[in-house]
């Protein structure tokens, strides 16, 4: 995979992919997997300033995603996009 420079990341999802992240806050990563991707990017790729996003909705279902998929995902003009909803 070829990793571009400003690049945009959405990750989306549910608790998995929230991880205390808050919500009210459109830049904030939590502390989980979505931060922790983050890091390494940054770390492995410091000149590509990769942008990353978190989308995780704590209880979230499919359904729920769909109905914000526009705009928690698509406007966000993304290049890579990871989904975790269980």
């Amino acid at each position: 995979m070829k990793i571009e420079s400003n690049s945009t990341w959405v990750m989306a999802g549910d608790s998995i992919t929230a991880c205390q992240r808050d919500v009210s806050n459109p830049d904030n990563l939590g502390i989980g997997y979505v931060s922790f991707v983050d890091g390494l990017l940054t770390a492995c790729y410091p000149a590509h300033r990769i942008r990353m996003f978190n989308r995780g909705v704590p209880g979230d279902t499919v359904r729920e995603l769909k109905a914000r998929w526009q705009t928690d995902v698509l406007d966000l003009q993304l290049d890579f996009c990871t989904l975790k909803n269980e």
